[in-house]
């Protein structure tokens, strides 16, 4: 068994990542971590107390993360700011605070004001997700083989990052480092438009005149279905996403709209030449995509989503009985000196600091609340510099 980065781990939000990190955590130590669990919505910290991922269960944020080394939020976009203001004040000395938000220009906004001195914090966002959601549809798999992306502030902690590289690895993610207006340009390229476009697809698709909705559902060929898996996450987490990169996500809208009238006009003037060369530049991407994969292990998402499904109905079928938090591992915690196991993985942040960092944005990157809308930041504001220590 490896010696644990953190021995305490407090996850705020029980969604699909949030209980698949506590599954992840777990698979990799067993026995000597601790992980504490909190969720705004008492009905959802119940469903996750009767999964018994958590060693136990907090009912309110300050207490849930006292004593913890490690804080990850694990809300959507736009609750980030009234998470951190009500846990700021509670970290102790020493903790490393970070979250798993998809959006990090807005994210980094809203949590920096309620960082104190002594806490560490590093924006973090592992691109991996499904479209089910909830504390049931999370798996310890999630983030084998996908990437997790960093947008550290110029002067966060070293040893902190590495902490967390070391822990993100151990729950199976590659790490790798972007500023924050590079990161959410590739997403929205990668993840939010295609999210948007998606939505569009399928709600356009049921409102055609001359074509009823159960034919549209009875004769979905295999694109069509495609849309509509994506178009089946989470609500309140696509609305933040959306509102809190907006002005990335609009220019890149903007782009893609040129290009469809471009597509429309070749069509409507029989060019086949442009036809081609569309269609041709598409199937470039693709196979680039798939040799960047084809080693990655991939995720049985339909094994995964009927293990949500048996999830669900076990929690149907327990609803009303009293569950018990298993309460913090008693077991004797491996006596092993961090450095031992890990001799100073302090990160040389030099490439970060002269150049952007090269990662490759053809990488799959799927990614899988508060009612409180926040003003996005602007670009420039998010446009934050990496600068030696």
């Amino acid at each position: 068994m490896s010696t644990p980065v953190f021995e305490h781990v407090t996850i705020i939000g029980s969604g699909l990542i949030g209980s698949s990190l506590a599954r992840a955590i777990r698979r990799s130590w067993p026995k000597n971590v601790h992980i504490t669990g909190y969720d705004k919505d008492p009905k959802v910290r119940e469903r996750a107390r009767a999964l018994g991922f958590w060693d136990n269960i907090d009912e309110n944020p300050p207490s849930a993360v006292t004593d913890a080394d490690l804080v990850l939020l694990c809300v959507p976009v736009g609750a980030m700011a009234e998470a951190g203001e009500a846990i700021g004040n509670h970290l102790k000395q020493g903790c490393v605070l970070s979250d798993t938000g998809s959006v990090k220009g807005s994210v980094m906004d809203a949590l920096e004001p309620h960082v104190r001195e002594g806490v560490a914090f590093v924006p973090a966002h592992p691109v991996a997700g499904t479209e089910e959601s909830g504390p049931e549809a999370g798996f310890a798999e999630l983030f084998d083989g996908s990437w997790c992306i960093f947008t550290p502030p110029a002067e966060a902690d070293k040893l902190a990052i590495s902490k967390l590289k070391i822990f993100w690895e151990k729950c199976g993610a590659k790490v790798t480092y972007m500023e924050a207006i590079e990161h959410d340009t590739i997403l929205a390229a990668t993840s939010h438009v295609p999210h948007l476009i998606a939505f569009g697809i399928v709600d356009m698709a049921t409102k055609l005149e001359k074509v009823k909705e159960k034919d549209v559902i009875e004769f979905s060929a295999g694109g069509f279905k495609d849309f509509t898996r994506i178009a089946a996450s989470d609500i309140i987490m696509w609305r933040d996403i959306f509102l809190n990169n907006q002005g990335v996500i609009l220019e890149t809208l903007d782009s893609f709209s040129e290009d469809i009238k471009r597509l429309r006009n070749a069509i409507s003037h029989g060019d086949t030449g442009s036809i081609e060369e569309t269609i041709r530049r598409a199937q470039g991407v693709r196979h680039k995509i798939l040799e960047v994969d084809k080693n990655a292990k991939p995720v049985d998402s339909e094994k995964h989503k009927e293990e949500a499904q048996v999830n669900r109905r076990i929690l149907e079928a327990n609803e009303g009985v009293e569950t018990i938090d298993p309460g913090k591992h008693e077991e004797e915690k491996a006596q092993v000196n961090f450095f031992d196991e890990y001799p100073l993985l302090f990160l040389d942040l030099e490439s970060v600091h002269k150049k952007t960092i090269d990662v490759n944005p053809l990488q799959g990157m799927y990614t899988t609340s508060s009612d409180e809308q926040r003003k996005p930041a602007s670009p420039v504001e998010r446009n934050r510099k990496f600068v030696s220590p």
